[in-house]
């Protein structure tokens, strides 16, 4: 087995982190599109820019659930 360093270990780490949350939000925009149609610009923006894979987990619900592209604005907001 090879060794790797605790500098490469945290780089493979940070490296699946960002590829998780980069699924996330595709699972977000995805359920959006699907339910909704084209998707504006400024919710895009405003998935990208979100760091928790919990809180997009709970918007990729939400855009499931959500009634309107309008009311899943709001849940962006809360």
């Amino acid at each position: 087995m090879a060794y790797i360093t605790n500098f490469e270990r945290l780089a493979i780490e940070k490296g699946e982190q960002s590829g998780m949350l980069r699924d996330a939000r595709e699972l977000v925009m995805d359920a959006l599109e699907v339910k909704f149609g084209a998707v504006s610009a400024d919710i895009l923006d405003k998935v990208q820019k979100i760091q928790e894979r919990e809180v997009l987990r709970q918007l990729h619900r939400q855009a499931i659930l959500a009634p309107s592209l309008e009311e899943f604005r709001k849940s962006l907001q809360g």
